[in-house]
């Protein structure tokens, strides 16, 4: 699964700076339902990964290191712990290779 599949309204590869991604209540990325309907509910990609290995094919998901900027400017918190995507993330830096998320602290 290559880049894009969180952005219910992708059209293309190129990133949209304020692109509205699918997430959960943490900010980690979610498959958008619109274009996987599978993944409604909070299903995920399991139907489709399910659907691919039965056919002995693999299955891999394109991610980029970093927090997306959305879960940053949400203040969603992080799982486990006491905090916040802005407490992880170094804001002071956009990622190289993905500019919908800042880099690690």
């Amino acid at each position: 699964m290559d880049i894009q599949w969180y952005e219910p309204n992708a059209t293309g590869f190129d990133y949209r700076k304020d692109a509205k991604l699918t997430m959960d209540e943490y900010g980690r990325l979610l498959p958008a339902p619109n274009r996987f309907p599978s993944a409604a509910d909070g299903g995920g990609f399991k139907a489709l990964a399910d659907y691919i290995h039965a056919r002995g094919l693999k299955f891999g998901i394109h991610m980029m290191r970093g927090i997306p900027r959305q879960a940053v400017a949400a203040k969603h918190a992080d799982p486990g712990s006491s905090a916040h995507a802005a407490d992880i993330a170094d804001t002071n830096q956009l990622s190289m290779e993905w500019r919908h998320v800042w880099r690690w602290i």
